[in-house]
């Protein structure tokens, strides 16, 4: 996802610069970690990270990208996140908070009715699951992540 302040642009920058300063792989700790993509990209380098940040959004990326391991099959044990990820994208569209409030639907143009509707149906269905038990807090986490993805790019 791209913000204003996001460094995925600077990280092959900064793992050039630790490996050419000699630092050894250990703990890292990303301060301010918006979307985790430097706490997850020091991850897939083999350091053990730690973030924070104020943001509920980044606390969901966090999640995602820094705590879940797509290698570890206990953190998606209890569902085919891959599975459950397409139904999410395949959910008829229904009008909801998204679309009354971020559509033409409410009188705002962030997403077109459509898209707003597609929001509205994967959170609702990716909340359904989560009240059903039907998923860890990891998977929920991963396809969060995922629909806030996705909406960034509509």
């Amino acid at each position: 996802m791209r913000y204003i302040g996001n460094k995925t642009r600077l990280l092959p920058f900064m793992l050039r610069t630790v490996a050419r300063l000699g630092i050894e792989r250990g703990v890292f700790h990303d301060a301010f970690a918006g979307t985790a993509s430097v706490g997850g990209a020091f991850r897939q380098c083999g350091w053990r990270v730690h973030t924070s940040d104020i943001l509920a959004s980044s606390f969901v990326f966090q999640q995602a990208y820094v705590v879940a391991d797509p290698a570890d099959p206990a953190d998606h044990a209890d569902a085919d996140v891959e599975t459950r990820a397409l139904a999410l994208s395949r959910a008829d569209p229904r009008v909801s908070f998204i679309s009354r409030n971020f559509s033409p639907i409410g009188g705002r143009m962030f997403f077109t009715e459509e898209n707003a509707a597609r929001i509205d149906a994967a959170r609702e269905l990716l909340e359904q699951w989560r009240r059903a038990g039907e998923l860890s807090d990891r998977s929920y986490f991963v396809l969060l992540a995922a629909v806030i993805e996705a909406t960034d790019r509509i």
